[in-house]
C-alpha cells in the first residue's frame, strides 16, 4: 500500500511539474502573439509634432496602413483628445486615421485663427506638410465648416 501512494504522489507531482510547465509555455507564446498583433489605436497612438509653416502641429496616427488616409478636423476649441474612441477606433479598423489639434490649440503651438477660412488653410498646410496627396475628410461641429471651406473635393485638394 505504501508503495502505490508514493507512486500516485510522485505521479501527481510530476503531472502538476508538467502541467504547469506547459501553461508557462503556452502563456509565454500568446503573450507574444497578442503584443505582434497589438493595433494602434486611440489610447495607444503616440502624439507626433510637424513644423507647419514655423507653427509645431500635434498630431496620431492610427489604424490601417495603406490606402487613402481619413483626417478628422475637431470641432470649435476640441482637441484630438476630444474624439470619442469609440469613433476613431471604429473609423480605425478601416482606414489610417490622422487626427490633430488645431493651431493654438491644446498641444499645437501658435494663435488660434478666428475664422473658418484661416483654420481651413491651416489644415490645408498641415496636410501638405505630412506629404499627403489626396486624403478624405471628416469634421465634427466646426470641424464640418472647416472641412467644406478647405475646398476638398474627391480628387483632392482645389
Amino acid at each position: 500500500m505504501k508503495s502505490i501512494r508514493k507512486t500516485s504522489i510522485t505521479g501527481v507531482l510530476c503531472l502538476t511539474l508538467f502541467s504547469t510547465t506547459l501553461a508557462m509555455s503556452c502563456r509565454e507564446e500568446s503573450e507574444i502573439t497578442a503584443i505582434q498583433e497589438q493595433v494602434v489605436n486611440h489610447q495607444n497612438a503616440k502624439t507626433r509634432f510637424v513644423n507647419v509653416k514655423g507653427t509645431q502641429f500635434a498630431y496620431r496616427v492610427l489604424g490601417k496602413d495603406g490606402g487613402i488616409p481619413l483626417v478628422l478636423l475637431p470641432g470649435l476649441g476640441g482637441s484630438m483628445d476630444d474624439w470619442d474612441p469609440a469613433v476613431t477606433d471604429g473609423l480605425a479598423q478601416k482606414y489610417k486615421v490622422i487626427i490633430f489639434d488645431n493651431k493654438g490649440v491644446a498641444a499645437s503651438k501658435g494663435t488660434t485663427p478666428d475664422n473658418i477660412q484661416a483654420m481651413a488653410s491651416d489644415a490645408i498646410d498641415f496636410i501638405e506638410a505630412l506629404h499627403l496627396n489626396k486624403v478624405n475628410i471628416m469634421g465634427f461641429s466646426m470641424g464640418g465648416f472647416i472641412a467644406q471651406e478647405s475646398g476638398f473635393d474627391e480628387t483632392g485638394i482645389d
